[in-house]
């Protein structure tokens, strides 16, 4: 008898390295396939062959083109190249562009993964998220709703998928200007958060930042107030290193707070965290990038509010000569999500 248990266990480990070693080679496989894809997209944008001026959005269309032509290409692969696309084209507010390389994602995944899978749930919130970004509300809420049954369907789930419905029912409300019921979104994901993460994680400083701009956008000032200053000390509070760490919330937070001290009429406040946080924004995201764009509009506003006219109309012809293609401007100031 002990033989027997003996052999079957040395047969279940065999099985099981054998489905490993399977599993292995097929992520070595797509792996391949992936890289060789992405090599030939580079390639084609050699400048000597396409000359000095080559546009993300350009490689981008290539990709999709060189994509559709892979015809070999393993489904998983396939998957994973769209999910990339998708995500892309969205980060470039390219919503229309973006949908169908997530459609196609969300429909690959759950036929290799499983409708349960977190790779299939991941591209339909993306999905989810397009769909309202192009204005198609009801297709966005009936998919949200399969998205939300099927999310509850899975067995042990990380953080992010129990919080994600909840994320693009406030991403909904505050497209649909309900600011009502995007303040009670927030309020409620900043709770569902915080006992899900540390004070200092990124979910956390996010959520409370959401919760500020939202109130800070309903008019209720000192709320906003007293949420920003607690998230910049949580952000600061774990040690030296945690401005590097945190630095993109902690520059969305102060951010909020310089326009929260200019609702407070704190004004030089105001002036002095802009001078700071331009100068970063240039570090983390770049001159042309809409988060550093939006920052130098808002003081250049202020400056205008507070008759410095000369040095604002200087910053606002700063800003206008950046191609618009670069920018999301929004003028006046706009609360910093």
């Amino acid at each position: 008898l002990r033989a027997a248990d003996e052999r079957d266990r040395t047969a279940l480990a065999k099985e099981q390295a054998d489905d490993a070693r399977a599993r292995a080679e097929e992520e070595r496989d797509h792996a391949r396939e992936i890289n060789a894809l992405i090599t030939g997209i580079f390639a084609s944008a050699d400048p000597e062959v396409v000359g000095h001026s080559v546009l993300v959005v350009d490689l981008l269309d290539g990709a999709g083109r060189r994509l559709t032509a892979a015809t070999d290409l393993a489904p998983i692969a396939r998957a994973g190249l769209h999910m990339t696309l998708g995500t892309t084209y969205r980060q470039l507010a390219m919503p229309a562009e973006a949908l169908g390389h997530l459609a196609t994602a969300a429909e690959l995944y759950g036929e290799h993964d499983g409708p349960t899978a977190l790779t299939t749930l991941g591209a339909a919130g993306d999905q989810v998220t397009v769909l309202a970004d192009l204005g198609e509300m009801d297709a966005a809420m009936a998919l949200l709703l399969e998205f939300r049954a099927t999310a509850t369907a899975v067995p042990d789930p990380p953080a992010w998928l129990t919080m994600r419905p909840l994320e693009l029912e406030a991403y909904f409300a505050d497209l649909q200007g309900d600011i009502v019921r995007y303040v009670e979104v927030c309020d409620e994901l900043l709770e569902g958060w915080s006992s899900r993460a540390e004070a200092d994680s990124d979910e956390v400083l996010t959520a409370r930042n959401n919760l500020a701009a939202a109130l800070l956008g309903n008019g209720k000032v000192d709320e906003a107030y007293a949420i920003l200053v607690e998230g910049i000390y949580d952000a600061t509070s774990v040690g030296g290193y945690a401005e590097a760490v945190h630095s993109d919330q902690l520059g969305a937070l102060k951010a909020n707070l310089a326009q929260t001290f200019e609702e407070m009429g704190r004004y030089d406040e105001s002036l002095a965290l802009y001078g700071e946080l331009i100068p970063l924004a240039h570090r983390l995201w770049g001159p042309l990038h809409s988060k550093t764009m939006t920052l130098r509009g808002n003081r250049a506003s202020l400056l205008h509010s507070l008759g410095q006219t000369a040095e604002a109309l200087e910053e606002y012809r700063e800003i206008l000569t950046v191609p618009v293609s670069y920018t999301h401007l929004t003028l006046p100031t706009t609360p910093y999500v």
